[in-house]
């Protein structure tokens, strides 16, 4: 829903999730919000675990009626009807992209050059940064052969 979309949002261009906000929606292909259930939880969780910013769904405006007004009164609720929205609330402006040492810093949304750098010309090398990805490879079981299949295979005899 929006909170997965707002991630994915954040992995693609760099730029941090705001902390301590709160979100909850689905959205639909075309990046409506919908409304979902559970506010009331949603909310009480939210604001048990010190957040005071949630990100929902406008029409689900009327189920904050259920949370207790002292609750409520201490947070912030921001409702949103399309997923551009969520974005705009929960990630920050500017991207934070790593640099030379491995460390974040801001950018100035420019995929160039600074400082010094030139760009390279077709054909040359550049003197990049190499990062080395370990990536662990995980054998293929067949179908029916895990820890689930054993427990269905015994409860099968069982009924026998």
């Amino acid at each position: 829903g929006v909170a997965l979309t707002v991630a994915m949002v954040s992995l693609l261009t760099w730029r941090k999730a705001r902390p301590h906000i709160a979100m909850t929606g689905e959205i639909t292909l075309r990046g409506m919000v919908l409304k979902v259930g559970g506010i009331k939880e949603k909310v009480l969780g939210a604001h048990r675990a010190g957040i005071r910013t949630v990100i929902l769904p406008a029409s689900n405006q009327v189920d904050l009626d259920d949370v207790p007004v002292e609750i409520r009164t201490q947070m912030i609720f921001a409702p949103i009807e399309r997923v551009e929205q969520a974005i705009q609330l929960a990630l920050e402006e500017t991207a934070s992209i790593p640099a030379a040492d491995g460390t974040l810093g801001p950018d100035d949304g420019a995929l160039v050059p600074t400082d010094g750098e030139t760009e390279l010309q077709d054909g040359e090398a550049g003197d990049g940064v190499a990062v080395e990805t370990e990536i662990e490879v995980v054998p293929e079981r067949p179908l029916g052969s895990g820890p689930m299949a054993a427990r269905g295979e015994r409860a099968r005899r069982k009924s026998e």
